[in-house]
């Protein structure tokens, strides 16, 4: 089931909500940071460094619900 808090998924994402990770991702992460949104401002700068930011060419005041910059940023990230 579909949390309610999910308003708009792209099609590209839909396979993903298939898989565990997906699942747990769209019924207690979305939520949790819905909430969190709704009680205090989430910008990017409240969840990572100064420097990485400015490094991935990211404004350190974008809402952290701005899923465009968004995906931007994590596309910009390499994991090791």
């Amino acid at each position: 089931m579909m949390s309610t808090y999910v308003t708009h998924m792209p099609t590209e994402y839909i396979a993903f909500t298939d898989h565990p990770l997906g699942k747990m991702v769209i019924q207690d992460i979305i939520p949790a940071i819905s909430l969190l949104r709704q009680q205090f401002r989430i910008t990017f700068s409240t969840l990572f460094s100064q420097n990485l930011l400015f490094s991935r060419g990211v404004i350190p005041e974008i809402e952290a619900g701005d899923f465009e910059r968004s995906d931007e940023f994590f596309s910009s990230i390499t994991f090791k």
